[in-house]
Parts: structure tokens; C-alpha cells; sequence
């Protein structure tokens, strides 16, 4: 289909591009269509305005502090005395799994290399030109259909080729019951079903009806909906956050106003909303969740402009809704985006377009030039969709491996990374997980901050004067951001409670920022890389060896002491407590703590209870988060197994032969999955908040592979201790 632009003198050249890059066409009013495609595609018709009801939400609030309530009874949060306690007993170690030493040779030196350089080289040729990285963050549904619906109301569409992709993207989601699910595997939502059927509606309606000529997929579409409509009319169980109740009930009430409110409209709310933040009510909540309430009371504003008495309310309330405007304004990352998400970045855009912003504002148009290069098609004709961006993190990562392997020089990567860090550090010294993004966090930091320490001695006159200074500032910077309890949170320096040994629920998850295992592992391996360092004055020396001291005290209170997760460390960012307890174990043996220490023996024998012991592998499902009776159950995956076994590397002595066979065995399964440098976990393992939502990042699983198989390479040369400081200091 020819593009058609239309441009005049005053128009800027960046929006004329911009439609160029995405074939941006009006949008025409599809009465006609209608008549052709049937009422299922037509949002005026009165049996699509679909709507979940008052009653469930307040389903959803109250369930979601019956949970807060619950965890706070049943979680030690406030009391140290309560939390440590003395174990005699340990779950028994089936030794018998491990005496079949002819399943558990060690991998040649030649099978391990080849595998070390099949993998770092597709590392080096991911590598932009610009000397970052940018891994793949896959999400579900959820941000597919929110950066449609932006888009949409901006009248701005993709091509009919990644239109179509994106069709099929979200069918992928849908149950044989017609309701849609927000991850592989996850549970059925009707607020996330309600969602896909408008998207749907939406993307068919777009780029001038082309894709109604399509019968086909017309057909595939008309069925899913009919099949969606009926599983939201049905009693079917459904998991639903409130939240994301709200969130589709604001693109429905943008694209179909005529349907019925989940939510009724609430006057002042907005004012209520803006002088909680401004006296600080809302501070008990982490700090990314009240960065998205300034969208979430304009859009529902939105819903009292419906007669004079509204009209009225949302004049008096015009003030405090512009101050929440200049709010989303003064926020945007320097990609375009906010809080480096499509979700966020979708819900802001909706907000400004619906006060007034449309694409001749640089804003506007800088964040839907992120939308639209979230999304492309791969080569098989498949939907590539990035949910958020995270340079930083990909380009400190991937630069940490070639600079273990020594596949570059420490002057090639100083050369192509530096600039990138100095670029990212932010006002409070701290980076944020995107190389522009605003939003600094305590793990991006670390993480950057321990590659800067690694390269420092190979740095030239001139950069070592840019980078000791950074150093130290970065350092404090952390420092000050250690909570009560020893440990390190993702982005706050406080929390009102604690999650005590045991992963939080869903609700928890989304509300507090408090200290978790495998970000203080993280943090903790971060200053010790710098401890050493002569640009550390002896001062900062000793508030790190404070620092260091009550994050071990910190891993006493966090380790699970009881059920199958006896003895492991949960985490925030990737799936179940295998994954938390190698970040963990990995910083107390790095800070000294012996092997025979609780920490590490209970964290031993979880690890070898947990692998398959057949396959070698370890894995298991997002159910583990919030089903103790589904810790370490699971097919293996690459992701998993890479991390048990440097967590068994960081928990085993010299003579552990039980250890050294499971880790022969994992590293065995890793050799056996690799495929042209790269390893497929086959299921979602990353996570942004546990137990809600999980999605697919295959360079960060490559990533984690590799360091793996060089701590394993070490391991076998000079022992498990000195593996385990080789790594941390290199």
C-alpha cells in the first residue's frame, strides 16, 4: 500500500519522518467496514461493551490487603530476635544421585573452550556500533496492546506487516477458554482478555481496514473474540490485579466512552491524589509506583467530563491536573520514554494526548518514535517486541564477559564502554538501567560500578581522572541507600516492612521496595571490586567493611528455613529461589564467609536437592514464587542451571565431591544445549514483579551461561575459593 504523507512548510521535518518510518495513515471512520466485517468489530455496537464491574474491584483491593495482612502476620519483619533462629537439621542430601561418576566426568578443556568461544563471539557480533549492547526484553500481551491503543489515539500505525504480526502475537496469548494470559503458562485475566479484544477491534480497524480483505484472518479474529467474550461473561476463575483492572478500563473508556465504568467517577480525586504525594502519604509505597500515578487521576478525570456537574468538578480540578501534566512532562527519559517501559510510556502518552498534546509536541513525539522502534519483525516474519530498554545493564554485562574471557582487550572494551557510563551516571551518582533513563537503581549501579573497578588499572592517565572520582561518589552513593536490615532494594533506601525469608506476593511486590537477596548479593560483589582500589580513601574503606558486615548479618534473616526452599534466597528479577541463591552465596563467600557457615551448607544442600539429576539441570516454573510446593520443580533451563552451579561453586570446599559431580553434571547440560553460541531457557523466567508477570530475555540467559562456564573453568584450575574472588575482582 503507498504511503501517503502529506507535509506543509510549517510541519516539522521530524514528524514527517517520523510517518515515513512507521507508514503512518489517517484512520477513516469504518461505518462501511462494519457492515462487512460484522458487529464483533465494532466498538459502538452494544454487545462488545465489555466491562468488568464495581464488585470486582473492590474484589481485587480487599483480596490484595487480605494478602499485606497476611504476609505481615505470617512473615518476621520487624523483630531481629524473632528472626534468627538455631537449625540442628538440614534437608538429607540423597548421595546416591551422585555416585554414577561416570554421568559426572568433567567436561574437556577443548569442549569447554569451544563452547566459552562459540558463545563470546556472538556476544562480540551483538555489539552496536556505537560499543553498547541492547538485549531482547520480550513481554506479553499487557505492553503489546497498551503501545497499540497509544498509537492508535495518536493516529499513528504500523505497517500491515507488523500489524498482522502483532495480531498474531497476542492470539499466541489466548486459552482454549477465550481468555488471554499475561505470560506463557501464566493464569487467565479478564481484565487482560478485555484488553486484547479492544486491541484486536483496534488493529483491524487500522491502516485503512486493508486487513478486512484478509478472510482469513478475519475469521481467526472474529472467533477469538466471540471466544473472549464468552470467557469474560463466564464465572471462570480468573487472576486480576487491580491495577490492571483500571488500566483497561481507561483504553476502553478512551476508544468506547459509551461503555459502563468499572470505576465510578470520583470528584477531587486528583486534588486528594496530588496533595497525598505533595505531604508525602504516599512514600510507604515504592518509588516507580507513585511515578505513574500523575497519568493514572488524569485519565480518570476523564470520566467526570460526562455532564455539567463534571465539567464543573474537572475545572476546578484544572490546576492540579496541569501540575501532574508538567509532572509526566519534566520525567521523560532522553529516549523518549518514561521509566524505560512501553507500559508507562503508553499510559503517559494517553494522559498528555488526552490533555491536549498531540504530535506537534516534542514530547509526544519523541515518545511515540520509542513505541514505534520497540517494535520489528524478525526474519521468520515474527512480532519482536521490547517492552522496555536497558543499555546499561546489557552494555556492563556483556563487556564483564568479554573482559573475562579476554575475547577483547581491557583497552578495546575501555574504549567502547566508558563514554556510555559516564554518560548514564545521574544526579544522585547512581545509573539507571537504561544508559538516558532517569529512574537510578541500586542494582544498575553496582553492576556498572564493579566494571569500572575490574577495567580501572588498565585505564589510561586521562580516563583514570574521569573515573576515580566516579567511583567514589558512585560508592557513597550506594552506601546511602542500604537499608535498616543490612540489605539493598532495587531502587529505595527504606521500606516500611521487610519480606523476611520468603518471596513476597504479587501485591507486596508492586507496593514495596524493600531488601531483597539477590539485588544485596549484586551490590555487595559491586563494593567489594572497588574495596581494594587505591582511589578509595580509608575512610570510605571502612564504611564499606561496616556496610558489607550487616549485609551478611542481613543474609541470616533472609534465608529460608523451612519447607523444599530450606536453605535458598529468593529473588526479585528472575524466577523462584534458585536464582537468588547464587547472587547470594556468590557475596558471602566473596566476603569471607566459610563453607561451613549455615549460610552456605543449608544453601549447598538446597542446590544439590534441587537438580535433576538425570539431566544434570536445574529449573523451575514462575509457580515457585508463590507455590512452595513447586520450589525447584520444573523442566531445567539454561538460565537456572548457570546459576546453581555458581552457586554450588560458591558454597563447596576443596574436598566436596558431592558438589563437584552436580557441577560437572549442570556443566555438561550446558555444553549439550549450546547452539550457535546461545541457549534457549524455552519459557519466561524473568520477572519485573514477582508473581505478576514474567517474560523472555535470551542475552541476559547467554550472559549468565557464560560466566558460569568461566567460573566452572577456574574452579578446575585453582579451587572453588579462588574462583569465586577471580570472578568478583575480574
Amino acid at each position: 500500500m503507498p504511503l501517503a504523507v502529506t507535509s506543509s512548510p510549517n510541519q516539522p521535518q521530524e514528524l514527517i519522518e517520523l510517518q515515513k518510518l512507521n507508514h503512518a495513515q489517517k484512520l477513516i471512520q469504518p461505518k462501511e467496514r462494519w457492515q462487512i466485517a460484522g458487529t464483533v468489530f465494532d466498538l459502538t455496537c452494544s454487545d462488545n461493551k465489555l466491562s468488568s464491574s464495581w464488585s470486582e474491584v473492590r474484589t481485587h483491593f480487599f483480596s490484595g490487603l487480605a494478602q499485606i495482612i497476611k504476609g505481615l502476620k505470617t512473615r518476621y519483619r520487624f523483630k531481629d530476635a524473632n528472626i534468627i533462629r538455631n537449625v540442628t537439621q538440614v534437608n538429607s542430601i540423597n548421595a546416591s544421585q551422585y555416585d554414577n561418576s561416570t554421568t559426572a566426568k568433567p567436561a574437556t578443556p577443548d569442549q569447554l573452550q569451544y563452547t566459552i568461544d562459540n558463545a563470546t563471539d556472538y556476544l562480540k557480533d551483538t555489539q552496536r556500533q556505537d560499543g553498547s549492547w541492547s538485549s531482547t526484553y520480550a513481554g506479553g500481551p499487557m505492553h503489546t496492546c497498551l503501545r497499540t491503543i497509544a498509537l492508535s489515539k495518536l493516529n499513528v500505525h504500523d505497517s500491515t506487516e507488523t500489524t498482522k504480526a502483532i495480531i498474531f502475537n497476542i492470539l499466541d496469548f489466548q486459552l482454549e477458554n477465550g481468555g488471554f494470559v499475561l505470560y506463557t503458562s501464566g493464569s487467565p485475566s479478564k481484565s487482560i482478555t478485555r484488553l486484547c479484544y479492544l486491541t484486536l477491534v483496534l488493529l483491524m480497524n487500522s491502516n485503512n481496514g486493508v486487513l478486512y480483505q484478509d478472510a482469513e484472518l478475519r475469521n481467526i479474529v472474529e472467533n477469538a473474540l466471540v471466544k473472549a467474550k464468552g470467557f469474560i461473561a463466564s464465572k471462570a476463575k480468573s487472576q486480576e490485579l487491580a491495577g490492571y483492572t483500571m488500566t483497561t478500563d481507561f483504553c476502553w473508556d478512551l476508544s468506547a466512552p459509551a461503555i459502563t465504568h468499572s470505576i465510578p467517577p470520583i470528584p477531587f480525586a486528583s486534588l486528594v491524589g496530588f496533595v497525598s504525594l505533595s505531604i508525602g502519604l504516599f512514600n510507604i509505597f515504592q518509588m516507580n509506583l507513585l511515578k505513574v500515578l500523575p497519568s493514572f487521576f488524569i485519565l480518570h478525570q476523564l470520566r467526570i467530563n460526562r455532564n455539567y456537574v463534571g465539567r464543573m468538578f474537572s475545572r476546578l480540578e484544572d490546576p492540579v491536573l496541569r501540575k501532574f501534566e508538567a509532572r509526566i512532562v519534566d520525567t521523560q527519559d532522553g529516549n523518549g520514554s518514561w521509566l524505560y517501559l512501553v507500559f508507562v510510556t503508553s499510559l503517559n502518552l494517553l494522559a498528555l494526548h488526552s490533555r491536549g498534546h498531540d504530535m506537534d509536541s516534542p514530547v509526544i513525539r519523541k515518545g511515540v518514535k520509542y513505541l514505534v522502534d520497540s517494535a520489528s519483525i524478525t526474519s521468520q516474519g515474527k512480532l519482536k517486541l521490547n517492552f522496555m530498554n536497558g543499555e546499561l545493564w546489557d552494555t556492563v554485562t556483556h563487556a564483564g564477559v568479554l573482559n573475562l574471557s579476554g575475547t577483547q582487550t581491557s583497552a578495546q572494551i575501555i574504549k567502547s564502554i566508558l563514554p556510555h557510563l559516564l554518560d548514564g551516571v545521574r544526579e544522585d551518582n547512581r545509573w539507571a538501567f537504561s544508559i538516558s533513563g532517569r529512574t537510578t537503581d541500586n542494582d544498575s549501579s553496582a553492576v556498572a560500578l564493579a566494571i569500572i573497578a575490574h577495567l580501572y588499572n588498565d585505564m589510561d592517565t586521562f580516563q583514570k581522572q574521569l573515573s576515580a572520582p566516579q567511583i567514589r561518589k558512585t560508592c557513597r552513593a550506594i552506601l546511602a541507600h542500604q537499608q535498616k536490615d543490612g540489605g539493598w532494594a532495587g531502587f529505595d533506601d527504606s521500606a516500611p516492612i521487610r519480606f523476611g525469608s520468603q518471596a513476597p506476593g504479587p501485591t507486596e511486590a508492586v507496593l514495596f521496595d524493600s531488601s531483597t537477596p539477590d539485588i544485596t548479593g549484586r551490590v555487595m560483589a559491586g563494593l567489594l571490586a572497588t574495596y581494594e582500589m587505591d582511589v578509595i580513601p580509608y575512610s570510605l574503606k571502612v564504611q564499606i567493611e561496616m556496610a558489607l558486615s550487616k549485609a551478611v548479618s542481613y543474609f541470616s534473616t533472609a534465608q529460608c528455613r523451612s519447607g523444599l526452599a530450606e536453605g535458598s534466597y529468593w529473588s526479585r528479577w528472575i524466577a523462584g529461589p534458585i536464582s537468588g541463591t547464587c547472587f547470594a552465596t556468590i557475596a558471602l563467600r566473596a566476603a569471607g564467609v566459610d563453607p561451613e557457615d549455615k549460610k552456605l551448607s543449608l544453601a549447598r544442600d538446597f542446590l544439590l536437592n534441587t537438580q535433576d539429576s538425570f539431566i544434570g539441570g536445574w529449573g523451575e516454573s514462575p509457580e515457585s514464587d508463590i507455590d512452595p510446593q513447586a520450589v525447584g520443580q520444573g523442566p531445567c533451563t539454561p538460565l537456572q542451571t548457570a546459576l546453581a552451579i555458581s552457586g554450588l561453586i560458591a558454597c563447596a570446599d576443596n574436598d566436596d565431591h558431592l558438589a563437584a559431580t552436580a557441577i560437572h553434571k549442570g556443566v555438561n547440560y550446558l555444553i549439550s544445549h549450546e547452539k550457535n553460541g546461545q541457549w534457549d531457557d524455552q519459557t519466561p523466567l524473568a520477572t519485573f514483579h514477582t508473581g505478576i508477570e514474567y517474560y523472555c530475555t535470551p542475552e541476559n540467559t547467554n550472559i549468565a551461561v557464560v560466566t558460569a562456564l568461566l567460573l566452572y573453568k577456574r574452579y578446575i584450575q585453582s579451587g572453588p575459593e579462588d574462583a569465586i574472588h577471580y570472578i568478583v575482582k575480574h
